[in-house]
């Protein structure tokens, strides 16, 4: 009797097997097709952020989404390409930020933190202190841009950045300033400004 079953069920082992190999081929060839399509659009692949390097701003910036945003490849984050000209205290900058941010035609914005936003300095810049041919666009001098960074040694404050000079520091969080909008990287700690 066992050996009656063996043979019964022999022909559909096989046909398992040659379905496991098909099945493989065809998830193989769409792998390969999705790879060979994402390699001819006109955006970035995804890169792994490269805090280790030192890009010049022609290799370290793309534009994407249409062109309204910059991919900082050494940072991976998405930044706006022009920042608001509006001013806001540092909850309402926060707010604007997460729920009024479209750009590129996507919400996920946020404020950087003091970190994400220092990052984009060039400490040997001013006027605007970013690297040379950065594609930045709509940047004033005299703007101050908040992050979600608190000063931890004040109450009641936050941390900035100036647009001209790249200063970096806080100042009370009822104050208006600009903000910067950024996608991407871990964002504040306790996700609350």
């Amino acid at each position: 009797m066992k050996n009656a079953a063996q043979q019964m069920f022999r022909p559909l082992a096989g046909f398992a097997e040659r379905l496991v190999r098909f099945t493989t081929a065809i998830a193989l060839a769409m792998a390969v097709g999705h790879a060979a399509a994402a390699a001819q659009k006109s955006e970035p692949a995804l890169i792994p952020p490269a805090w280790s390097q030192t890009l010049p701003a022609a290799d370290r910036f793309v534009l994407v989404m249409g062109g309204v945003a910059v991919l900082d490849k050494e940072t991976g984050l998405v930044w706006q390409r022009s920042p608001s000209g509006n001013t806001f205290d540092w909850q309402a900058a926060w707010a604007n930020c997460i729920a009024d941010v479209t750009t590129g035609g996507r919400r996920g914005w946020r404020l950087p933190t003091i970190e994400e936003l220092a990052s984009l300095l060039d400490p040997a810049q001013e006027d605007p202190p970013l690297p040379p041919g950065h594609p930045f666009t709509d940047l004033d001098l005299n703007r101050t841009y908040w992050s979600i960074t608190s000063n931890p040694g004040i109450p009641g404050e936050a941390v900035y950045v100036t647009g001209g000079l790249g200063t970096v520091g806080s100042r009370l969080k009822s104050n208006l300033q600009n903000a910067w909008c950024v996608r991407g990287g871990h964002g504040a700690i306790d996700g609350n400004p």
